[in-house]
């Protein structure tokens, strides 16, 4: 049986955007709904930072079209220093409803920069030298 998306769940394409904002004017009703075309780029929200001091922050991932399989290259990170959770998961839903209303701003735009704009608002800036852990 497939599951149905709610109104307010994130879209099943991978956009970051929910389905009310998204895709729900093209008839994508289920879990197992996947977009035609994959996008060469996507966000990640996550967490950044050591036990008791972590940030919220968000990855660009880019996809490598050399290799057979996907496999997706950290393209860079940014991370919002100004707010500090004792909790990882803290920091991440933090970053998943920063990214989200980001995606919601630039849903009607061609360019990135509204969404730049929003994230650099909020205070999130670029991490150089950064390591990505795989939990």
């Amino acid at each position: 049986m497939e599951k149905s998306i709610g109104r307010n769940d994130l879209c099943s394409c991978g956009s970051g955007k929910k389905y009310k904002h998204c895709c729900i004017h093209q008839g994508q009703a289920t879990a197992e709904a996947k977009p035609e075309k994959t996008p060469d780029y996507r966000f990640e929200p996550g967490a950044y930072g050591d036990p008791g001091a972590y940030v919220p922050s968000i990855a660009c991932l880019q996809l490598d079209e050399k290799v057979a399989e996907e496999k997706w290259n950290y393209i860079f990170l940014i991370t919002n220093e100004q707010e500090h959770f004792e909790e990882e998961d803290a920091a991440g839903e933090r970053a998943v409803l920063d990214l989200a209303e980001a995606m919601n701003i630039n849903k009607n735009n061609d360019s990135q920069y509204p969404m730049a704009e929003y994230l650099q608002g909020l205070g999130y800036t670029p991490v150089s030298g950064y390591n990505i852990s795989e939990s």
